[in-house]
């Protein structure tokens, strides 16, 4: 189908509404994936710890895609939690961080 405008519909919705639906889905799967997979290879304490990276990753991408700027103390405060999550990860003996 499609509307006035000539656009493709999907029921009352345009195309490109169904595809970032879709996509959003899709993403969602992705990650609950790879925390699943991550759970598994190096137990739930150790990947708790990359929860933190998100808002790096979303500082990067903010940066990347939207062209915003990063000051001293965002670059700084990144840097600080890839250390802490380093830190957290790094294991002492090859049985360090492993669960029971």
């Amino acid at each position: 189908r499609t509307d006035t405008t000539g656009r493709r519909t999907f029921g009352s919705y345009r195309a490109e509404v169904f595809a970032s639906g879709l996509a959003v889905l899709l993403m969602i799967t992705v990650g609950v994936y790879i925390a699943v997979e991550a759970i598994g290879r190096i137990g739930s304490t150790r990947s708790a710890a990359f929860i933190n990276l998100v808002p790096v990753f979303a500082v990067v991408l903010g940066a990347v895609l939207l062209g915003e700027r990063l000051g001293l103390a965002v670059i700084l405060g990144g840097l600080l939690i890839m250390a802490g999550v380093y830190l957290t990860n790094r294991s002492a003996s090859p049985a360090a961080g492993k669960e029971p």
